[in-house]
């Protein structure tokens, strides 16, 4: 996807890890949604 793995994610999803913004970006363009989107 955006040259992360599943765990990585994973714990994004869980909120053990931060994410910075360049992550984020790229997460938001592989989704095709904007950053907004993701930080609801």
């Amino acid at each position: 996807m955006v040259g992360t793995n599943q765990t990585y994610i994973s714990l994004l999803e869980a909120g053990e890890i931060n994410v910075t913004f360049n992550k984020l970006c790229r997460i938001a363009e592989a989704l095709e949604v904007e950053v907004s989107d993701l930080v609801r």
